[in-house]
């Protein structure tokens, strides 16, 4: 992921600037500098969704939590969700 694209991204629950907290290999986390959500990047893909498609679609939640669960143990990453 190019990091000058961080300086057009937005969350799409709050509209808040978003920063790269943690990149391993092909996995990274993305994190609103406003309200805290977090949103995993894999193989360059960000995914941005709000949180109630989240909720929604099964195969969404489940890549979210396992990038969420590497990257913790990883990184060292303490994340509220």
């Amino acid at each position: 992921m190019k990091k000058s694209i961080l300086k057009i991204l937005r969350c799409p629950e709050c509209g808040g600037l978003l920063s790269s907290i943690c990149f391993v290999k092909d996995l990274g986390l993305l994190k609103c500098g406003k309200c805290g959500r977090v949103y995993p990047v894999h193989k360059n893909i960000i995914m941005l969704y709000p949180d109630e498609m989240i909720e929604r679609i099964r195969d969404v939640r489940i890549v979210f939590k396992t990038i969420l669960e590497r990257l913790k143990i990883e990184c060292n990453v303490k994340l509220d969700q």
